[in-house]
């Protein structure tokens, strides 16, 4: 029970960051760690292709 309501709340914030109701000083940092883990996930795939 307890886990559907975090799950709510997690989704109702992940939804605020979107719609960028957040305050400008957060959206960005939020989108920007996500893109950079991203990023730094591609990079250790492409090395790893390149060790084979």
């Amino acid at each position: 029970m307890q886990l559907a309501g975090a799950r709510s709340t997690w989704r109702r914030a992940a939804r605020r960051i979107y719609a960028g109701t957040l305050g400008p000083a957060e959206a960005p940092t939020f989108r920007g760690r996500l893109r950079a883990s991203i990023d730094a996930g591609r990079e250790t795939w492409e090395a790893r292709k390149d060790d084979e």
